[in-house]
């Protein structure tokens, strides 16, 4: 074999265990490839199954928050079905190969957030998740106020409340007239009050200082007024004329209130409250035989209010709260006293109602909804708190003698402040932190009744039928 041949047959030779090894690599890439395009739809199944998963906690999660707002406290929750309703329970709950957590945290007296975190492993070192954050709101009640109840917005209590004291005060002019309802906006409080002459029967204070509120701006409506709700630029008001039952004054400009819509409602009866929910107001009357005593209107246009709603309650309606679809109504219908009508459309329906003790029989005067398991009842003699998760099934958890008739209720946390008829305790700090042992922590007493109540920023601001219709008042030292 001569050196050319034995150089040919040589290149051949490296050149087949290159290609060789050419192939088998080509053969390990292949299947490396193949192995990981199936692991990559693998976990793209797993993902799609987990986003599911999540989703359906989303839904879960808002049924839970929705139906019962105050109890929902931060941590991580898991779900369960029970009795075809959604309930939190421990702090995580599966589904094969799936782990779900609910992760609560609050937001703000009026949001809360839900990250629904669904995690899975594919391997003992390989472990994924998909995240859903939610928020959640009470814009309603955000935006609502009126009727008697306060808003109850800003932000939580602290300091001590056992030994409240008096802030500041404020007076109307001319002094004297007496106080029908309150509403605290930012750094202003708004009055309803009754006028004297030409007075003014509407009055914004600037309470930006607390110790020194200042009169900033009135508005004579030509008549005694009841209630009022205040949402953004304009206040909602009833009245007792018999020719402008309700009213909308634009207050963007305290110094310079304009009237800009009202409504002679049917018959004579006076209107005794008012509220706003964002989408519609709501008016409460006199009893009368010729009318309807709960009234919806529609105010999408501030100069022209037009009734859209009624239902007939069959006696006076003292106070109303709007919460979520559910009217809570404070009537005189004896066996009736608080009764809850679905608003969800503007001609409301019946849903349920509960009966008073038999002392307080035809005496529904105020009522506050902190949640449909936490609504506080006032009546001529006790705050109530009550459950209305079910409004055919009202469960009373406990009551409060007060002594005199509770005018208005603002709820803050575990505390709710009362405004009472009580000669000696026109304005009682309440601990309902266990709704069975309600216990009184503090009072005031002042020289008329207190009609009206509301709270912002750590402050309880009550309006009184007599000089200083403005009281503010603060925890102790």
């Amino acid at each position: 074999m001569n050196m050319a041949e034995s150089h040919g047959k040589g290149q051949i030779l490296i050149e087949a265990l290159i290609g060789m090894a050419l192939l088998a690599l080509g053969m390990g890439v292949g299947a490396l490839l193949i192995f990981g395009g199936s692991r990559t739809l693998s976990d793209r199944a797993h993902a799609s199954r987990a986003r599911l998963f999540a989703e359906e906690g989303v839904s879960a999660t808002r049924s839970v928050i929705e139906r019962d707002w105050e109890s929902v406290s931060p941590g991580e929750h898991g779900l369960a079905l029970i009795a075809g309703e959604w309930q939190f329970a421990g702090t995580s709950d599966t589904n094969g190969m799936f782990t779900r957590v609910v992760v609560v945290s609050s937001s703000g007296l009026y949001e809360k957030e839900a990250r629904i975190r669904v995690s899975w492993s594919v391997a003992a070192d390989r472990k994924l998740f998909v995240e859903m954050p939610t928020l959640f709101s009470r814009w309603k009640e955000a935006v609502a106020s009126g009727g008697g109840p306060g808003s109850g917005e800003g932000s939580p209590l602290s300091g001590d409340w056992t030994r409240p004291k008096t802030i500041g005060t404020g007076d109307v002019i001319p002094s004297g007239r007496k106080g029908a309802d309150i509403v605290l906006r930012g750094t202003y409080a708004y009055l309803a009050t009754t006028r004297t002459g030409s007075s003014d029967s509407f009055t914004v204070f600037d309470v930006a200082n607390p110790a020194s509120p200042a009169r900033v701006g009135g508005y004579d409506t030509g008549d005694d007024l009841t209630s009022l709700a205040v949402a953004s630029r304009y206040a909602y008001v009833s009245s007792v004329s018999n020719s402008k039952e309700f009213l909308i004054l634009d207050v963007s400009l305290p110094s310079g209130i304009v009237e800009t819509g009202s409504l002679n409602l049917s018959g004579a009866e006076d209107a005794l409250t008012a509220y706003y929910d964002g989408r519609y107001a709501y008016v409460g009357r006199q009893a009368g035989a010729a009318i309807d005593e709960f009234v919806v209107l529609n105010v999408s246009n501030p100069s022209s209010p037009s009734v859209v709603g009624s239902f007939d309650v069959g006696a006076s309606v003292r106070d109303i709260y709007v919460l979520e679809d559910t009217a809570y109504l404070a009537t005189d219908v004896s066996g009736k006293e608080l009764m809850l009508l679905d608003v969800s459309s503007p001609t409301p329906s019946y849903l349920g109602s509960f009966s008073a003790p038999l002392g307080d029989a035809g005496a529904g005067r105020s009522v506050f909804a902190q949640s449909k398991t936490r609504v506080f009842f006032g009546t001529s003699e006790r705050v109530i708190v009550l459950n209305t998760a079910s409004s055919s099934n009202i469960i009373s958890y406990g009551s409060f003698s007060t002594g005199g008739s509770v005018n208005d209720l603002a709820a803050v946390g575990r505390y709710v402040f009362a405004v009472t008829s009580n000669s000696n305790s026109e304005l009682f700090v309440l601990d309902v932190s266990s709704p069975a042992s309600i216990v009184e922590i503090s009072s005031f007493n002042y020289p008329q009744d207190g009609v009206g109540v509301d709270y912002e920023n750590n402050r309880a601001y009550a309006a009184v039928r007599s000089n200083d219709v403005l009281r503010i008042v603060g925890p102790g030292d």
